[in-house]
């Protein structure tokens, strides 16, 4: 009888640390649960390896590939301090976790470069739709596998999915 208030204490602990886990990446990405649990030197060091990869990856200058290249660049302007703390405020929101972080980043870009606010709640609804509600429906309905839902920490379908026998 001892330990049940013990248990009591650890099985919410047990699951928020499984909560923390399950939504840092989604599609290969590295997704806001990532983010907020780097320290602020954590989320520096990130951004700079981020940046130093996409700037290594950077295509030959004034071929197609370029311009699709400096089209995508998702890295906004500025300081890696003023990154950090724009990173910080989308993913203070909860709801924004499950996105990648680099959905983030052209999100903010798109403010910076002064698109409407409009434009911006659209492509916010849109990753939202992708990133968050799509893979639901599809654990739900039994679309996406056993393996990616849990990897995802969502529900499971309990439908068969199989032909009947």
């Amino acid at each position: 009888m001892k330990w049940k208030p013990i248990a009591g204490l650890l099985m919410p602990l047990l699951a928020m640390a499984q909560l923390q886990v399950r939504d840092r990446t989604v599609g290969g990405e590295l997704t806001g649960y990532y983010w907020m649990d780097l320290t602020k030197d954590g989320r520096i060091d990130f951004l700079f390896g981020f940046h130093a990869g996409y700037q290594a990856a950077r295509p030959d200058a004034n071929t197609p590939a370029s311009e699709d290249w400096e089209r995508n660049n998702p890295v906004p302007d500025g300081t890696y301090g003023d990154l950090v703390q724009a990173l910080n405020t989308f993913f203070m929101d909860a709801d924004n976790r499950p996105m990648p972080i680099t959905a983030a980043m052209k999100l903010i870009k798109m403010k910076q470069e002064g698109k409407s606010q409009a434009e911006v709640d659209e492509r916010l609804a849109r990753y939202r739709s992708v990133f968050i509600a799509a893979p639901k429906e599809a654990c739900a309905s039994g679309r996406l596998s056993t393996e990616e839902c849990r990897a995802r920490g969502l529900a499971i379908s309990t439908r068969p999915t199989g032909p009947a026998k």
